[in-house]
């Protein structure tokens, strides 16, 4: 053991260690706290972060609503047999399109073709009795009651010959209407008779044809209830195939409307008429339908990237003077040129952010850059240095399609 005493430090290890931390303090605080000169690179990035923002565009529109619908012939017949007989003939291929009186099928024309000689042959009899009557009566040789027989006994002939001319007329069916026909669902050597369950074929005419879907009250309010009957074709109307989203949408007239709103659902119908000379467009299939306003509205437009979903409801971000974030509820109609609608909650000119939205909350700063409204590009992108290439674009900005 050493024979020196211990000395006892004026300063405890406390207090050494208190003292290296506010000199490490004095030195790197004012760099790690936001001083200029050596801050770490995104520092003020972490508090106010970068995001695009675009101004909200204002146009004069026509304001479209959709709806489901579907198509229908605007004339559907069905080819049935008006006598009995035996199918001789078929004049059409499946699937054709006929004419308005084209023979279709022919029924076994041979037991009606001899009803009618014998009717024919009982009419030639009962004329010639009837003209003797006729002399007779006039000298008194027969009595008026004899005359009257012999005349109802020729109209009677008449009457027959007729229904036998008729009857083997029927023996050939024509087509009562232009358009496509369908199979024949039966084949020659059949028999066939008025009374038989199903038809033999049958007829639509394809051009024009309708397109009919059910109307919400509200929209009937806006766009058809009070427009006088000589104006409806002025509402515009759009019709495109159901299953293709891209389909391009086909100009229609609203044909007429129903006589009531349906109590249970709150909706009236509705039939569109649209050409189809082409024969796209098929009864039966399903349709989208829009229905526009009849004057046009000024509304605010935003890129459809812009507007998010919070539960059932829609909003946007948008930006004030002060660069702070704020949450917006919005009300949004359809698309036009690419182009969000929106019907409430935003007003023509306000920025609102377009990329970046995951990194803004409500009420924090952000660092916007303005770009276009429609295709996100930057507005004022910075001049690339020579020799250096073109800054690129935000990493998860869209791309253009």
């Amino acid at each position: 053991m050493s024979s020196f005493p211990e000395k006892k430090s004026k300063f405890p290890l406390k207090w050494v260690v208190i003292l290296a931390l506010v000199g490490v303090g004095a030195v790197y605080g004012p760099k790690l706290i936001g001083g200029k000169g050596d801050a770490p690179a995104g520092a003020d990035a972490m508090g106010a972060p970068p995001v695009s923002v675009a101004k909200a565009l204002g146009k004069s529109v026509v304001q479209w609503s959709s709806f489901s619908g579907v198509l229908e012939a605007v004339n559907s017949v069905e080819v049935r047999p008006r006598v009995s007989g035996q199918i001789t003939a078929i004049h059409f291929a499946d699937g054709s399109e006929v004419k308005k009186g084209q023979p279709l099928f022919t029924i076994d024309t041979r037991p009606y073709e001899a009803v009618m000689v014998g009717a024919k042959a009982t009419l030639a009899e009962a004329q010639t009795t009837l003209g003797r009557a006729k002399k007779l009566v006039g000298s008194k040789a027969i009595s008026r009651a004899e005359f009257e027989a012999a005349q109802a006994a020729y109209e009677r002939a008449l009457g027959n010959y007729k229904a036998a001319e008729v009857n083997l007329e029927y023996t050939h069916i024509a087509a009562p209407i232009a358009g496509k026909i369908s199979r024949a669902e039966i084949t020659v050597g059949n028999l066939v008779d008025p009374a038989m369950p199903s038809a033999l074929a049958s007829i639509v005419d394809l051009s024009p044809i309708y397109a009919s879907f059910e109307l919400d009250e509200q929209t009937f309010l806006k766009t058809i209830q009070g427009v006088p009957a000589t104006k409806l074709r002025a509402i515009p109307v759009e019709v495109a195939m159901g299953n293709d989203e891209g389909a391009a949408f086909t100009k229609a007239t609203i044909h007429s409307f129903d006589n009531q709103i349906a109590a249970g659902s709150g909706t009236i119908r509705v039939r569109a008429r649209l050409e189809n000379k082409d024969a796209t467009l098929v009864p039966g299939l399903f349709a989208r339908v829009r229905i526009g306003s009849a004057d046009v509205s000024d509304v605010v437009l935003i890129n459809p990237t812009a507007v998010n979903t919070d539960q059932s409801k829609k909003f946007v971000m948008v930006v004030d003077d002060k660069g702070i974030a704020q949450y917006r509820e919005v009300s949004v109609g359809a698309v036009d040129d690419g182009l969000q609608v929106v019907t409430s909650g935003l007003n023509v000119g306000e920025s609102i952010i377009v990329n970046g939205l995951q990194r803004a909350r409500p009420g924090a700063p952000v660092t916007g850059s303005e770009v276009d409204m429609k295709t996100l590009a930057p507005l004022n992108p910075p001049a690339a240095a020579e020799g250096e290439a073109a800054p690129a674009a935000a990493p998860d900005a869209p791309k253009a399609e």
